[in-house]
């Protein structure tokens, strides 16, 4: 995976150069490429085969992105991870449908965190590309079958067709939960699955059932799901399940197998996120100060409720609005203007004035703002107001 080398389209000059930044700063050794508009991109199409990867930023609302992926060097060869701006969940899926590997939306944290999303993303690839050699040599005969599993690093398993016992683990299971693949045959799947995750496969057997005794066909039913395992040590191991009826020459289900593919780090980072997510939420939310957002353009992104009850707008009302044209009063728009440019500057604003509320009242505030930066660029603006009820008395 090191030194792999990254096409970048992105038209926003800033992102482009921040997400660089980011990938170049990673232990990962990316080289990255970065197209900022259709010409150069199309020039690099011709040497796609020197990429490792393709991260494409939608930007225009008609650029579906189906193009790039239905591109004859593309498709089936090189993984393509799209960025977006505002979340667009339907969007997302059909791209991932479509052949895409990943769909992540340009937020501070997702951008901060690009060489992670992009190590995962070409992981998941060769993995994806290691399941497709192992799942077609896995309907071959049982010598071919275990063949495969003594060359691959994730865990290929079988169950009988009601899921209650392993008939068959590869050597791989070592690595993955401590065991051998004696100890393992021994064991039964409570003893191996965490309670919720077992919940899950008897869920999964009976939506086999179900779709068998509707008349689906036993080789077209497969499934997807994460699980969490006891390593022999204790530990959670957290294992993306891929699975698949066995079918006989006659096309009867006598079996079900899969792959297990480890996704611990990426749970965990996926907690830690969530996490912090929710420490820097609730300190917004429940912060007893007005606390904004602003990007670059200082437009509100984010308010907080204390900010209403301050203002009087509400976020529906804020959100997108300059923030000076919004709560700064006329007769002061020259001081709102020269606080902004020394935010902009990078300077740090601890400041009284007064600003007003939409019914046009003036209210006296003590502002803290600062600029939000990674890795040398400014990102937006953090402002904190609090109505100064001394200045209001004196």
């Amino acid at each position: 995976m090191g030194g792999t080398k990254i096409l970048l389209y992105e038209a926003g000059v800033d992102h482009a150069e921040l997400i660089k930044r980011t990938l170049n700063k990673s232990n990962e050794g990316y080289h990255v490429v970065i197209c900022n508009n259709p010409a150069n991109f199309r020039q690099e199409l011709g040497k796609l085969l020197n990429y490792g990867l393709i991260l494409y930023s939608l930007f225009r609302e008609d650029d579906t992105g189906l193009e790039i992926l239905e591109h004859p060097v593309v498709k089936e060869q090189i993984p393509v991870v799209f960025l977006s701006g505002p979340v667009d969940e339907f969007k997302g899926a059909e791209l991932i449908r479509n052949g895409a590997i990943d769909y992540i939306q340009k937020t501070q944290r997702n951008i901060e965190n690009m060489a992670f999303f992009v190590t995962r993303a070409i992981r998941e690839w060769e993995n994806i590309n290691a399941r497709k050699l192992a799942e077609q040599k896995l309907l071959e005969t049982q010598s071919k079958y275990r063949l495969v599993t003594e060359n691959i690093n994730d865990v290929i398993w079988e169950t009988d067709l009601k899921m209650l016992k392993f008939t068959f683990i590869s050597a791989s299971i070592k690595g993955l939960l401590g065991y051998t693949n004696h100890e393992f045959l021994q064991l039964k799947p409570t003893a191996v699955l965490h309670p919720d995750s077992f919940r899950e496969m008897n869920q999964i057997r009976k939506m086999i059932t179900l779709r068998v005794g509707f008349g689906e066909k036993p080789s077209d039913i497969q499934f997807t799901l994460d699980l969490a395992f006891y390593h022999k040590n204790g530990n959670i191991i957290w294992g993306e399940v891929r699975g698949f009826l066995v079918v006989d020459e006659n096309g009867q289900a006598n079996a079900v197998s899969g792959i297990v593919r480890n996704i611990t780090m990426q749970k965990y980072a996926q907690q830690q996120l969530a996490i912090r997510d929710a420490y820097f939420e609730t300190l917004f939310r429940e912060a007893p100060l007005a606390i904004i957002l602003l990007d670059n353009n200082d437009r509100i992104i984010q308010i907080n409720e204390q900010f209403v009850k301050l203002f009087g707008y509400s976020e529906e009302e804020a959100i997108g609005q300059p923030i000076n044209e919004l709560i700064v009063p006329e007769n002061l728009m020259e001081e709102g203007n020269a606080l902004t440019l020394m935010a902009y500057r990078g300077d740090y604003i601890d400041y009284d004035t007064f600003r007003k509320n939409r019914y046009g009242d003036l209210i006296p505030v003590h502002i803290l703002a600062k600029p939000v930066m990674l890795n040398n660029s400014k990102l937006g603006v953090l402002a904190i107001y609090q109505e100064n009820w001394d200045r209001k008395t004196n």
